[in-house]
């Protein structure tokens, strides 16, 4: 899976990842990492997700990465923002306030130029990579998490023939490996249902949405 598979799913408007409303999950749990007001967050493979508006609200100055310039425009058209676009090396920062998306390579985005964020945000990013592609993504988060850093991580849970993916399913135990030296705490999962946003839209009724929260 290359950068031209997320390409053609934005050019093609085939988005049913993408929930038009906060996500609940985020809204019940973010509160247990227990950070301070102004903790900066970063929000991996962030598409044009509302969920970013909510943090803000709640006090906290973020970064997304988005591969897709048709998501990062969209974002800022929806929400009726008029950002400032400049070019940091490969990528080109949009920003407004205290919020900064950077449209390219997440693998660009480097702790020389950002700093270390107190806190990761990931919902559905780890569970839209293949299996190969998921310890490098890790390594490059951890890169640029503090030291006493927290994430925030909602993935998917379904049985191997329901769905080739993505999104993929990722369960514990990968996680547990993934983020070795971390606490991974398992906070809540919820069966989809046809009334939940996003994923059961595609087939994948019978999964569950998990919730954890990971700090070392």
């Amino acid at each position: 899976m290359d950068a031209e598979f997320w390409h053609q799913r934005w050019d093609n408007q085939q988005l049913a990842f993408h929930q038009q409303q906060v996500n609940p999950l985020l809204q019940q749990y973010w509160s247990k990492l227990q950070l301070r007001q102004g903790a900066r967050v970063l929000v991996p493979l962030c598409g044009k997700s509302v969920d970013m508006l909510w943090l803000l609200e709640h006090g906290h100055p973020l970064v997304g990465v988005e591969l897709s310039q048709i998501a990062v425009e969209a974002f800022f058209n929806d929400n009726q923002l008029d950002p400032v676009r400049s070019q940091q090396g490969v990528l080109e920062q949009w920003q407004v306030d205290s919020l900064s998306l950077y449209c390219g390579d997440l693998f660009a985005l480097s702790v020389e130029s950002q700093g270390c964020f107190d806190a990761i945000y990931d919902r559905a990013a780890l569970i839209a990579l293949p299996e190969p592609m998921r310890s490098s993504y890790v390594e490059k988060l951890l890169s640029l998490l503090s030291a006493d850093g927290q994430l925030l991580l909602i993935t998917l849970e379904y049985p191997a023939e329901l769905h080739q993916g993505p999104p993929f399913s990722v369960d514990q135990f990968q996680i547990e490996q993934l983020f070795d030296g971390f606490k991974v705490d398992r906070l809540a999962s919820e069966a989809l249902t046809r009334e939940s946003p996003g994923f059961s839209r595609r087939g994948l009724l019978g999964s569950t949405e998990v919730v954890y929260r990971l700090y070392r």
